[in-house]
């Protein structure tokens, strides 16, 4: 049987499920020029990231399916629509709970997952094995921690060969391989972290947003006079400020199937947070895990991209805003339309903001 391609999107799938099916995954970023297709099915106000991904699913003919997930409801529109007019690949909608500030959810989690493995084991026809589902927990484990270590060289390396950018770009090519091979080009990346001449004048900016990749905006920060340390977007930082507790991938080997679902639950119910949920953080008393983030980044300046009608992160950087201005940091908000907008225009942005500092 061949091996499938399953697109995805949010950070909420446990990816570690399809990797024990020998499934390999493609993380979406929307693509194409031409919305027409998705704006048959869309509102004018739609969240135009939801249409782009759409439009790249419906171009993408290597994909065998989808996995949607309820993100937003905007993105659980789109696995309706995909399920209506189905073209004969799969779809799955993957229900993750809206609170994670109860037990509750962390059950629902747990039994959403259980669910996603039968049906995984269905459309590949192979049996689940908690064998195979311990080493890809283990392998996913490692690759955060790479990651995180990463981050952390670029934070500390003032004048470094890499740049955050390099490693943004490097995500976004990479992150598809397989865990193992993931891992191994992470450790080729890190090794060529080395010193390099100190930048004059470098100014310590935190990247705030959801899903964000314009190669030509990434490198204007950081030739504006910008040294970009840390991030929140779905695809980077966000994705591996959480992951399993050491002392529990100890004890993995000693866990039945239940507690290795539980563990799931764990990771992705606590994981760094989606706005779109009902998070416990309460940013106005300075409790938020992207406040948090900057303070321990040193960052002097923040820029946040958020895609145009994506309400839950606009609203979550009014209310960051408010304590950023406490704390004296200054911020540029940045919203783009993946239709309309216009690449140099959001750079025109960043060049004033860099002008003002």
């Amino acid at each position: 049987m061949k091996t499938l391609q399953f697109g995805y999107v949010c950070n909420n799938v446990p990816v570690e499920l399809f990797h024990c099916f020998n499934i390999e995954l493609n993380r979406l970023f929307g693509g194409g020029s031409d919305f027409s297709s998705a704006d048959r099915h869309f509102p004018s106000f739609c969240c135009s990231f939801v249409k782009s991904v759409f439009t790249e699913f419906k171009n993408r003919d290597d994909l065998d399916g989808i996995i949607s997930s309820i993100s937003c409801d905007a993105m659980m529109t789109m696995g309706d629509i995909i399920n209506v007019n189905n073209d004969g690949r799969h779809c799955y909608t993957f229900l993750s709970p809206v609170s994670t500030t109860n037990k509750e959810a962390m059950e629902f989690y747990k039994a959403e997952s259980k669910k996603l493995c039968r049906y995984l084991a269905e459309i590949t026809g192979f049996p689940f094995s908690p064998r195979n589902l311990q080493e890809s927990i283990k392998n996913s484990h490692a690759v955060s921690i790479k990651a995180r270590s990463i981050v952390e060289k670029l934070q500390g390396i003032p004048g470094s060969k890499h740049k955050y950018g390099d490693w943004l770009k490097f995500l976004h090519l990479e992150y598809d391989r397989n865990p193992e091979d993931l891992f191994a080009k992470m450790g080729e990346f890190e090794h060529q972290l080395i010193p390099g001449k100190d930048q004059v004048h470098v100014h310590r900016v935190f990247l705030g947003g959801n899903i964000f990749y314009i190669k030509e905006v990434i490198d204007a920060i950081e030739e504006s006079g910008f040294k970009i340390v840390d991030d929140s977007f779905c695809f980077s930082g966000r994705m591996f400020k959480r992951t399993f507790a050491q002392e529990d991938i100890a004890r993995l080997d000693m866990l039945d199937e239940d507690g290795l679902f539980g563990l799931l639950a764990k990771k992705y119910v606590g994981q760094f947070p989606c706005y779109s949920r009902n998070i416990k953080n309460d940013v106005i008393n300075g409790d938020d895990d992207i406040y948090n983030d900057i303070k321990t980044s040193r960052a002097k300046s923040v820029i946040f991209i958020n895609i145009k009608y994506c309400d839950p992160n606009a609203l979550q950087y009014y209310n960051l805003n408010k304590l950023l201005k406490k704390e004296g940091i200054p911020s540029l908000f940045i919203e783009y339309d993946c239709q309309s907008a216009t690449i140099q225009q959001l750079i025109t942005r960043i060049e004033a903001f860099s002008e003002l500092l």
